[in-house]
């Protein structure tokens, strides 16, 4: 799957995700791109996932070309809730975050935070809550915590596969301005 996210306020950028499964529908690997001059996408990052086990997978990423060692991490499954946790290594920085799910498996709540190792202190910690309507998401609630705000994202203009995954989304703030778009691009085997 990869995923196309274009930003547009508070200022404009892009990004690239490309996510690679094994025929179980188990993530394998990811790589991230950001954008250079709104046409040509960098590689920023590769994130190698192993599983442990049904409930458990360890990462690896690395920087730009496979070069230096980024961040390990892991990811657990643990009643509706799957816990990760990435340690930095260029910075001191941990990254954590937790995803509450419902019955059917979507994401209810997401909560990420990052802190500084070395003087324990927050630097970025926000919550997106998931408002689902016809079993599709229809609006997301972000809080920055830091920052103690909150935002209504709508999503419109939503386009399906036929499958049911979206291929396009807009999301808009509640003043009617769009803050983003995210395309998905699918190959299925």
């Amino acid at each position: 799957m990869t995923e196309f996210i274009e930003v547009k306020l508070p200022e404009s950028y892009s990004y690239k995700y490309v996510y690679y499964f094994d025929k179980n529908g188990y993530i394998q690997k990811s790589e991230t791109y950001m954008s250079i001059d709104n046409d040509e996408y960098e590689l920023g990052s590769l994130t190698f996932y192993k599983r442990v086990d049904n409930s458990a997978f360890k990462l690896t990423s690395y920087d730009g070309y496979y070069e230096n060692l980024s961040a390990i991490g892991n990811d657990t499954f643990i009643e509706n809730t799957i816990h990760s946790e990435y340690k930095t290594n260029n910075f001191p920085l941990l990254i954590t975050s937790t995803k509450k799910l419902d019955k059917k498996q979507r994401i209810l709540e997401w909560i990420n935070t990052n802190t500084n190792t070395e003087t324990n202190e927050i630097n970025y910690q926000t919550s997106k809550k998931f408002v689902y309507n016809n079993n599709r998401v229809s609006k997301v609630i972000v809080n920055n915590g830091k920052e103690k705000t909150t935002k209504t994202l709508l999503i419109k203009n939503e386009k399906l596969d036929r499958y049911g995954n979206f291929l396009y989304q807009e999301y808009f703030t509640e003043d009617s301005k769009l803050e983003s778009i995210s395309k998905r691009e699918y190959v299925y085997w």
